[in-house]
């Protein structure tokens, strides 16, 4: 197993990681949907469903953060809310958003709380967003393994010929963490990308699409396979966790972790 790594002039892996993970969405990400969603994409697909309808959260209201254009969602699930705020840039996702799941009261919004910059500083973008939704229920929708590539300056540097977080990313990542301390949250996202399929006795379910465990890639993929580390480890505060896999093109493996925490509504024992 070979952790791809940065190269001051090139950088090669993030250029692998855009390729890979095609973080900007837009209409080839949609094709892509269209093409897999109802076969390559179905095992993960009903993963995730399994893993939303169980999260079970209080709250009436949703943020949804990232969704694209909700090509994993679970209808069931979003029609518990009463309302539905999503946090999603790309117009086409947000017409698709409301095309594919009608039934939903949809509130759209593209305001970016994840930027590195800006006058406010990026930990105080961050604040904003649960300044704006103090009492919604939060659900980061394969959106948090992006950063790397949305801000890869922000967000990686080589250090030895290995890719490492900014100082900065880590304290981004503690004050998200200590946010999401007293509301209910979930969020599935990327830790590992590779072009090869974890090794199968890791696989667990029928569908084999969760694992048993991802945290060591070297125990997780084949001796010289070549792997991308997203960076983040530590994203979430959950003793709450599973790890899924998601074929996502027919030579792309995402390993997803979830994470998730319940509160209790206000006044309960």
């Amino acid at each position: 197993m070979q952790l791809a790594h940065l190269d001051n002039s090139a950088q090669p892996l993030l250029s692998w990681l855009a390729g890979l993970s095609n973080a900007a969405g837009g209409w080839p990400y949609h094709l892509v949907a269209l093409r897999h969603r109802r076969s390559l994409w179905t095992p993960y697909r009903l993963a995730v469903a399994q893993l939303l309808r169980a999260w079970a959260p209080p709250e009436p209201e949703l943020v949804l953060i990232g969704p694209s254009a909700g090509w994993n969602l679970d209808p069931e699930f979003l029609s518990r809310f009463k309302v539905v705020h999503a946090i999603e840039p790309d117009p086409l996702a947000r017409w698709l958003l409301r095309k594919r799941f009608p039934q939903v009261h949809w509130v759209m919004t593209a305001r970016d709380y994840f930027s590195p910059q800006g006058p406010t500083g990026w930990t105080a973008n961050l604040a904003q967003l649960f300044a704006d939704y103090p009492s919604q229920a939060l659900l980061f929708f394969g959106f948090l393994g992006q950063l790397i590539v949305l801000h890869p300056d922000a967000v990686a540097k080589e250090v030895d010929q290995q890719v490492v977080a900014t100082a900065a990313f880590e304290r981004w990542k503690s004050v998200l963490c200590a946010q999401l301390a007293q509301r209910s949250w979930c969020s599935l996202h990327d830790r590992w990308v590779g072009h090869q399929p974890p090794k199968a006795q890791l696989l667990a379910g029928d569908g084999a699409t969760f694992l048993l465990d991802a945290s060591d890639p070297a125990q997780l993929w084949p001796q010289g396979a070549q792997v991308a580390d997203v960076l983040t480890e530590g994203l979430v505060p959950s003793l709450n966790s599973c790890w899924l896999l998601w074929r996502r093109l027919p030579d792309r493996w995402h390993v997803m972790q979830a994470g998730w925490a319940r509160q209790p509504p206000p006044g309960a024992p």
